[in-house]
């Protein structure tokens, strides 16, 4: 895992692209440029597989975004994303909050695994009227490996 870069935006781009991500362009860049946000790459050695990014905001990280390559999910990288953006997070954060699309299965799993708890749901919350699973993690109780 390591902090994105510049020459990083066009994988970023793509990445985003083929998992059926919502960001455009300009909002992938303008993550590389927040000052309160941490972006990182997931990178198999031939190039970034994976990215998450994490806003940190008073005494709390949002998880805004995350996604791995359709041909390198379930490897692995989203946990080691995870995990390493909590580690960094964990002297100045208290929790985790998230929100993640209801039908999405497998992350429900991943961050139930990670021990997120569902919190609340936000009605209609993506722009095709999909509901978001709200879910919190407590990181000063939580050391992750």
């Amino acid at each position: 895992m390591s902090c994105a870069v510049a020459a990083d935006l066009p994988a970023l781009i793509e990445l985003e692209a083929l998992t059926g991500g919502s960001w455009t362009p300009q909002q992938v860049e303008a993550e590389l440029l927040r000052e309160r946000a941490t972006v990182l790459v997931a990178d198999d050695g031939s190039g970034p597989v994976g990215w998450a990014v994490g806003w940190a905001v008073p005494q709390e990280l949002h998880l805004m975004n995350i996604a791995v390559h359709p041909n390198h999910q379930r490897c692995g990288h989203a946990r080691a994303l995870l995990t390493t953006l909590f580690n960094q997070h964990r002297q100045d954060a208290e929790s985790v909050l998230l929100e993640v699309r209801a039908s999405n299965e497998a992350a429900l799993r991943l961050y139930s695994s990670l021990g997120f708890e569902r919190v609340g749901l936000r009605r209609q919350y993506y722009p095709d009227g999909e509901d978001a699973v709200l879910m919190t993690l407590l990181l000063r109780e939580r050391r992750m490996a």
